[in-house]
Formats: structure tokens, C-alpha cells, sequence
């Protein structure tokens, strides 16, 4: 979710040069958003109060086309039936809507880049304005996202509505649930029948500090849930996940478990390779029925195996299994950038080190050049040595 732009002589050329548009007073300042080399490895998504797209559709398709939005949400997008689909078309991403079918006003449209694999849900009896889209990143990894618009004219009725639409939802998955709700958040009594809600199904209220400022009020009015809230990124979120599997070793405790964050290593010994591929499927099988219990998914196509001898003579590897999936056999593996080979040689990552080493020189001897003469050549050399030699050097 995004709240207010806080400086604007920070943003980059392309958005300076429409800084007079009012849509981007509504969008955070963030090298996350406006920096494509900030943009960050998972997905980056937002909502904003629209208040009628049609009237900004070069503004939006600026915002999306420069901005680091993987998907973008707006409600009040005041769109009916007869509004043309054409004029709310953008390059590279998908369009997904829900007008309101009666009277003018409200309604909800999501922007998602065609790149990302996702089909809108068709929710049953909902007389909500929402859009629901299920968005699918792997074979293993999905959630739903939800865009809501509660009118500020709504009675208490909504709630329940809200109620039955959520139970259609798949909880064993991560549910994202954002948009403006007209309840502020910030209110408990405003908030309670709606904290209701959200409490028995998990959802955690993310966005902190007011969304809505005018002269004469603050209020937190746009929102955004999720019952997975770890996964949303933050400071916190590493270690809070590593808190979260420190239990992990005690599930196969005849192996031998190496934890970084969410990167493990499992290792197993064996008389051959046959007795390593045996014992090393039975951890995993006590090692998926941990993660299933504690609501947690491996992802097979990233896990892999590799067996260590000092010779190799077999022909063929025997196979791992994970949850009756073949997994893969690599000879070499890169972790936590320590390039390891089957043998344990290590001359794949001192070739690398040496090639990063070896590019290093080219500029500091062409430096060197230009400042030759200089009673500082000593301390300049040594500087340039300590940082584009010696770095690759200490950690190898």
C-alpha cells in the first residue's frame, strides 16, 4: 500500500517532468517505487484512490510504465459498462475491473503486468464492489488478492457480505485484501465491526499512520490485510522467519541441519551413493510433514541434491525424492557465494575469484596512470587495491 509523496525534488526526471500532476501526490517518494535498480525480488504492489480513471488515464499509464509496480489496485475508478476498455489499456500489463452497476461512482480496476500469471476469481452471490484475482508466481507459490471499495453510505450489512465473500477465499494460501474501506482504522469504535471480520479470519491490518490528510482531517481509511503478514516485506521479516523454523533440525535430528535465513542444507552420510539417496528421501519425508504442519511449502523446482566422493564412479546418480517428486542431482552448487563442486576441488570458485580479481586490475592500473607523478600514488594505489582486489580476496 502506498500513502503520501514526501519530497518531490527526489524524484527522478520522468516523473519531475509531470510533477504538477495530482496522482502523484498521492504516491510515496521511495527509491523502491521510482528506481528500477531498487526495485525489489518479490512483488512490489499498491492501491490508491483514483476518483475517476478515465479522467487520468495518462497519468496512470505514466505512473505504471515508470514506476516499479509489479500490480497496482484503484478504487473509485467510476467506470460503468459503457466506459471504453481501449482508453484503459496499458503496454504491458493486464486490466482487471469491476464497475459499479448502478448509479455513478464507485467501482474497483487493477493494473498487473503481463508478465505475471493471473485469472480473475468469479466470487458467487457477491454484491460487493471488489475485484478478486489469483495471482500465481510458481507451480508452489500463489495468493489472492482482493480490491475493495466500501461506499461511505454503506449500513451495517456490509460486514456480513464481507463475511460470506472472505469464506469463499482459500486460507491455507496468502490472502491480500486492500482497498478503500471508509472505516478509519485509526478509530476503534469506528473500527470494531470491521476488526471483527478481518480477526476471524487471520487478517492482519498492515499500512500504520493516516492515508487520508486534508485541512481539517487524518483519517486511515485505506487498508490492507493479509494473513500472511511476514511474507509483506520489512525490517523484521528475516528474522522473524528464522524464529519461526528454528524447530526445523529437531524434525530429523539423525541428519545434520545448516540453516541462513531461508536457505538450508541437509547433510547425510552413507556407505554409497544409494545409501545417501535412501536416507537422505527418508529425512525429507519427516522434513515435509514439518513444513506441511507448521503451513509451510518446499519449493521443489529450487531444492537440489549433490553427492560428495572422492572419486566418482558411478555412471548414473541414484535418485532423491521429495513428496514423491524427483528432485534435482547438480554436481556443483553455489552457497552463499561459495561456488562447491562434487569433489570438493573448489576450482570453479577460485576461477571465478580470479577472473573478478584479474578484471579488477585494468582500472586501477589506468588510474594509477593518470595520477602518476603525484606525491599520493602510494596511498591512492593502496586504496584502489584494498577495494577492487582485496574484497575478492578475503571472502573466497
Amino acid at each position: 500500500m502506498v500513502d503520501s509523496m514526501i519530497h518531490i525534488s527526489r524524484i527522478n526526471k520522468a516523473i519531475l517532468k509531470h510533477r504538477n500532476w495530482n496522482i502523484f501526490n498521492t504516491v510515496n517518494n521511495y527509491r523502491l517505487v521510482w528506481d528500477p535498480r531498487n526495485k525489489p525480488s518479490g512483488l512490489l504492489g499498491g492501491h490508491i484512490n483514483i476518483r475517476s480513471i478515465l479522467s487520468k488515464c495518462e497519468q496512470v499509464q505514466h505512473l505504471l510504465q515508470e514506476s516499479n509496480f509489479d500490480y497496482l489496485s484503484m478504487s473509485e475508478s467510476w467506470l460503468n459498462e459503457n466506459s471504453p476498455s481501449a482508453a484503459l489499456s496499458v503496454p504491458g500489463f493486464n486490466t482487471f475491473r469491476t464497475d459499479r452497476k448502478q448509479g455513478r461512482g464507485g467501482g474497483v480496476i487493477c493494473f498487473v503486468r503481463d508478465t505475471i500469471c493471473c485469472n480473475e476469481i468469479e466470487f458467487i452471490n457477491c454484491e460487493l464492489e471488489c475485484l478478486g484475482l489469483n495471482i500465481v508466481l510458481s507451480p508452489v507459490m500463489s495468493f489472492t488478492l482482493i480490491v475493495i471499495y466500501r461506499p461511505p453510505s454503506s449500513n451495517v450489512s456490509f460486514f456480513d457480505k464481507f463475511r460470506d465473500l472472505l469464506k469463499q477465499c482459500h486460507f491455507n494460501r496468502e490472502v491480500v485484501v486492500m482497498g478503500d474501506f471508509n472505516v478509519n482504522w485509526q478509530d476503534r469504535l469506528a473500527r470494531q465491526q470491521l476488526k471483527q471480520v478481518t480477526d476471524s479470519f487471520s487478517l492482519s491490518q498492515i499500512i500504520r499512520g493516516p492515508t487520508r490528510i486534508t485541512n481539517s482531517s487524518s483519517t486511515q481509511i485505506d487498508l490492507f490485510f493479509s494473513n500472511m503478514p511476514d511474507r509483506i516485506s520489512s525490517v523484521l521479516g528475516p528474522i522473524l522467519f528464522s524464529l519461526y523454523i528454528n524447530d526445523l533440525p529437531y524434525a530429523c535430528q539423525d541428519c545434520e541441519v545448516i540453516m541462513y535465513a531461508d536457505d538450508t542444507v541437509i547433510f547425510v552420510k552413507g556407505k554409497d551413493h544409494s545409501d545417501a539417496a535412501a536416507q537422505l528421501t527418508r529425512a525429507m519425508v519427516k522434513i515435509s510433514d514439518w513444513l506441511h504442519n507448521c503451513c509451510l511449502q518446499l519449493n521443489n523446482t529450487k531444492t537440489v541434491a549433490m553427492f560428495f566422493a572422492k572419486t566418482n564412479k558411478v555412471h548414473r546418480e541414484p535418485d532423491v525424492f521429495i513428496a514423491g517428486q524427483r528432485i534435482q542431482i547438480v554436481k556443483e552448487y553455489k552457497y552463499l557465494g561459495i561456488v562447491i563442486d562434487c569433489h570438493l576441488t573448489f576450482k570453479n570458485h577460485i576461477s571465478k575469484i580470479c577472473k573478478k580479481v584479474h578484471s579488477g586490475k585494468f582500472p586501477a592500473s589506468q588510474e594509477s596512470h593518470v595520477h602518476r607523478g603525484s606525491e599520493n600514488v602510494h596511498v591512492f594505489s593502496h586504496t584502489i587495491l584494498h577495494k577492487l582486489l582485496s574484497t575478492h580476496l578475503v571472502y573466497c
